[in-house]
């Protein structure tokens, strides 16, 4: 008499499942379900077929400047007396601005002025000192010429030099330190130096940015060779600015393509 209640438990429970199955298949078939399904599907194939035949650019990035040694100056002391410099605070000169004055022994005082415009890139003597004629009184970073190109140097290792060949095209970007306006140009690697420069040409190359110099020396392990751009398409006026000797430039270059699947097993 004890089999009757459990048989029909049993036949509920089967009921209750084949309930709850006819439940998932209707949640299941909701319009809005069906469509992340698909979604994820298209994705999955989108994937699928984009690591089959698509390539992935491999890029080498550096940064530059504008040569220092190409664009700057050196002002000498015209005479040989006391020196008080004028208005080379602000880093900013204009042509024929003065820019320091010397007194000689005898009380005559010689202006000194700048033969063209251009920022302040380094000062040699103390300001009241006495300078001898001749002597180097300051450094003036200068505008490149407009009509023609701008010359721009790096310095790599050994190893990312096969990345920028001679000849070569790259992408370059730089900010304007005093307005932030940011300009996108392209260059040519025009040379490459066949041995590694000594530290003080570095600092010499990007006007005394010592910083820059520890990054270059650090990222090429101590023996970084020069690398030597030119670009003719820098833009100016609204679209641009001028840039100065010693002017930070970013470089890019995408050097090959490699496919998905390689990169994924080391091909």
């Amino acid at each position: 008499m004890t089999a009757g209640p459990t048989k029909d438990a049993a036949t509920t429970a089967r009921q209750q499942v084949h309930r709850d199955d006819l439940e998932n298949l209707l949640e299941t078939t909701k319009p809005r379900s069906w469509w992340a399904a698909a979604f994820v599907t298209v994705v999955i194939v989108a994937v699928g077929v984009w690591s089959f035949v698509a390539n992935v650019p491999q890029t080498a990035s550096a940064v530059g400047v504008l040569n220092a040694l190409v664009y700057s100056y050196d002002i000498p002391a015209p005479s040989a007396g006391t020196v008080v410099f004028e208005g080379v605070s602000n880093g900013a000169v204009t042509n024929g601005a003065t820019i320091a004055t010397i007194t000689a022994t005898d009380g005559t005082q010689t202006k000194v002025t700048a033969p063209m415009p251009g920022r302040i890139r380094s000062v040699e003597v103390a300001e009241r000192s006495f300078v001898e004629a001749g002597e180097t009184l300051l450094s003036i970073a200068i505008v490149p010429e407009s009509n023609k190109p701008v010359k721009i140097i790096t310095f790599v290792g050994a190893s990312e030099l096969s990345k920028f060949s001679n000849g070569a095209s790259v992408d370059i970007t730089a900010v304007d330190e005093t307005t932030g306006r940011r300009i996108i140009a392209t260059a040519e690697i025009v040379g490459i130096g066949p041995v590694p420069s000594p530290l003080d040409s570095l600092n010499a190359a990007n006007g005394g940015i010592t910083e820059l110099t520890n990054d270059w020396a650090t990222a090429s392990s101590g023996l970084p060779y020069p690398v030597f751009l030119s670009s003719t398409d820098w833009p100016a006026g609204k679209n641009g600015f001028q840039p100065f000797g010693g002017t930070v430039v970013e470089i890019s270059r995408t050097y090959d393509t490699i496919h998905p699947i390689e990169r994924l097993f080391g091909g």
